[in-house]
């Protein structure tokens, strides 16, 4: 649209120009959101202006960066938290096609409601919203307006929602701090047990003031979730403005959140906490770059690094968070019908686009090698319609003990700003036969046997083996004059603390048994006896008013161990977080392969992007730390490891069943101690960890005990098993 003004003569004085669009805002009767009358789920993010060099100061070039980044990643939505953003925002959203909730900037954290019922306030905080609605209007992009963040309850809000109803009715009012109705006849005084009982079963009291059109929730857990879903006093559509508190090591569970959400036709959506890490671009005194936090500035007070916080990394850099939103969030849902004859079941969740606009590409896998691959276009499914497609693929025969999956990929077909045609928007695996690991049988002769009061030293073809008889821990291990083992094999039932484990679990305190029990575990017996064809090692260890663990080593004469490690934890013992071994390992490991869950980090609670298969890079780049150092690196559902020198020798680890594993260039002391990455030091040996398996990272928030991760991911069984075999393997081992 255009407007010319013009003087008495014709010419023009001045002139202005704005794009239009034009669309319906509104909710269905079951509470559902309709976009033109189509149910839409808000995939959201919370978005602050930031740039790692310039702070606040944000380039037109990183605007759009943010937007392509959502875009690529099947973000639709965004919450302009807690400010009106640069217009430039906004047209971007117009333009690419992102919701837009448009927040005023009201926030009064500290005092919370005190200023909403204040009438000497009522004047500025209204002049805050109407000056954000009148500036706002013509953008096509923004779908609600909302009043501020966490500026509690009051007649100023209500006064704001009066004026912009009636000035704007098109679109909904958002609010999270209007919250409980005073009005309501089951309303409970603030405190009380009602109250308590309300909020633990429907986050509520019992509802919200009328003059707010969605209500809104923060960091709510999954039953709260659906609590408020369910709950016979709502009859509103319910919204997250802020969950999956996205700090250091975190984002667990999020795949929980949206079944929940696409299960409630009035759940609809959430925004992550928050897009981008607030880090600053800094240089250490030892020359190393690295993104800088609250209190490295010489300012007081701070909080630390609390704004380290989102789903992509300072710099706009991908995180493994970043990978798991892309994946919950595509816009397919591809389910097995027949796989061995090539069928499967693809669900639209496009609100708008027709599938048969994309390629699908398959791919016949056989233990992570692909057999047969091909492609086909997009299906003709129109949007939240499902629909069978057909690939190319012969009919597979699988094998007995072997792996089988078909790996499916969506990509786009035509250029666009955000992404050129051939872009991956989607992907996922359809287990056809998923075979538990076997170890190979091994025929050797015994190892020869060698016992002071120190050792127990076993030899044998081209390999020993020392285990200290102080310590019970497998010390050295050698193969073919290679040296494996640069610090002993022992125990590991502890990691170094993610934001969420010592901010909100709190887990040095609460799992303090845990924590030191490197310190406190004692040997109680070490024995060796030849059985037939190898050697046993056994070890028996206590930790004290924890629990008693055993470790057998089946040694056999051509270097091969295998290790059986079982725990058994007290009644009284709090949960554990890991339960694993540790060992420190030669460097000269540079290369690594693994078959197993990736090929980027991932966590029980966080695995849903990281696919099966056979994935090899540089051993460094198995961990990137987060930055404020913290558990990291870690891989799920691990068949092998294999851990290769330049010159092709190779340190293989098999599981028995199916294992995690992470290997550090740092210390774990240096991990756990330090504030910076900058502060991160290269170690004369690799840190490996094999373990059975380790809680999940959670992060419902960061700061209560819903910082723990949710019940299915924690560790509460008080007998853990598990086994693996060590053995140098050829370069050429499949």
């Amino acid at each position: 649209m255009a407007l010319n003004l013009v003087d008495k003569n014709g010419n023009t004085v001045e002139a202005r120009s704005s794009k239009i669009g034009f669309r319906d805002v509104r909710f269905s009767e079951k509470n559902a959101l309709l976009i033109n009358g189509v149910p839409v789920k808000l995939i959201g993010v919370n978005r602050h202006d930031h740039s790692p060099t310039g702070g606040k100061t944000v380039t037109r070039a990183e605007m759009e960066k943010d937007i392509f980044l959502l875009k690529q990643n099947n973000f639709n939505s965004i919450r302009t938290s807690h400010y009106p953003n640069d217009p430039h925002i906004y047209d971007l959203c117009d333009k690419y096609g992102l919701y837009v909730i448009d927040e005023a900037n009201i926030e009064s954290h500290g005092v919370r409601g005190e200023l909403a019922n204040d009438p000497t306030w009522t004047a500025s905080t209204m002049d805050r919203v109407i000056r954000l609605v009148e500036r706002d209007k013509n953008h096509a992009s923004i779908i609600s307006w909302s009043f501020g963040n966490e500026s509690g309850c009051g007649p100023t809000f209500a006064g704001m929602s009066g004026y912009v109803k009636d000035f704007d009715p098109t679109r909904f009012i958002h609010y999270e701090g209007a919250q409980g109705d005073p009005n309501h006849p089951e309303y409970a005084p603030i405190g009380s047990k009602k109250h308590k009982e309300f909020n633990a079963k429907y986050h509520s009291n019992p509802t919200d003031p009328p003059y707010v059109d969605v209500l809104s929730r923060m960091y709510p857990h999954l039953e709260q979730l659906e609590g408020i879903a369910t709950s016979p006093f709502i009859n509103r559509p319910i919204l997250m403005c802020e969950y999956a508190h996205s700090m250091g090591n975190s984002l667990g569970n999020l795949k929980e959140y949206w079944d929940l959400i696409y299960a409630h036709d009035n759940l609809i959506g959430g925004y992550i906490w928050d897009m981008i890490d607030q880090g600053i671009e800094r240089t250490a005194k030892n020359g190393k770059k690295y993104f800088a936090y609250g209190g490295d500035f010489g300012d007081t007070p701070n909080d630390q690094n609390f704004c380290i916080n989102g789903v992509f990394n300072s710099d706009r850099g991908l995180r493994p968070q970043t990978y798991e939103c892309k994946y919950v969030f595509q816009p397919v849902v591809i389910k097995a019908v027949d796989l061995k004859k090539g069928i499967i079941e693809i669900e639209n969740r496009y609100n708008f686009t027709n599938l048969s606009n994309y390629m699908f590409t398959w791919e016949v896998v056989e233990n992570g090698k692909t057999m047969q691959q091909g492609e086909f276009k997009g299906p003709d499914i129109e949007p939240g319609k499902k629909g069978n497609a057909k690939s190319g693929y012969k009919q597979i025969k699988p094998k007995a003990g072997n792996d089988y999956w078909v790996q499916v990929k969506m990509f786009s077909t035509k250029n666009e700003d955000w992404a050129e045609a051939g872009y991956q928007i989607a992907e996922e695996q359809l287990i056809i036969q998923d075979s538990k690991p076997v170890l190979d049988a091994v025929k050797t002769t015994a190892p020869e046997i060698a016992e002071n009061e120190a050792a127990i030293t076993l030899k044998g073809n081209k390999f020993s083996a020392t285990f200290d008889k102080q310590t019970g821990a497998l010390s050295s291990l050698n193969y073919n004059g290679l040296k494996v083992i640069e610090k002993p094999l022992v125990p590991n039932l502890w990691r170094p603390p993610t934001d969420n484990d010592s901010r909100g679990w709190k887990t040095p305190e609460k799992l303090e048994v845990w924590a030191k029990s490197k310190e406190t575990i004692t040997l109680e017996s070490i024995s060796a006896q030849k059985q037939g064809d190898v050697v046993v090692i056994t070890i028996k260890r206590i930790i004290p008013n924890a629990g008693n663990i055993e470790e057998n080593y089946t040694v056999y004469g051509n270097g091969i161990i295998d290790v059986d490690f079982n725990l058994q934890v007290e009644e009284s013992a709090p949960e554990l977080i890991r339960v694993g071994m540790q060992a420190g390992i030669n460097k000269a490991f540079v290369n690594a392969r693994f078959y197993g869950n990736g090929p980027h980090e991932n966590y029980i609670d966080r695995n849903q992007s990281a696919f099966k298969g056979l994935y090899a890079m540089k051993t460094n780049a198995l961990t990137e730390s987060y930055v404020k150092p913290q558990e990291c690196g870690n891989r799920t559902g691990v068949e092998w490891l294999e851990l290769k020198t330049e010159n092709g020798k190779a340190l293989k680890v098999e599981a028995k069943d199916k294992i995690a594993f992470a290997v550090w260039p740092f210390t774990e002391e240096n991990l756990s101690t330090s504030n910076f990455t900058w502060e991160l030091e290269e170690a004369e040996y690799y840190t490996l960890n094999i373990d059975l398996i380790q809680a999940g990272v959670g992060g419902i928030d960061t700061w209560s005990i819903k910082a723990r991760p949710i019940q299915n991911y924690r560790l509460l069984e008080k007998n853990y098993s598990y086994g693996f075999r060590l053995g140098l393997a050829n370069a050429s081992t499949p």
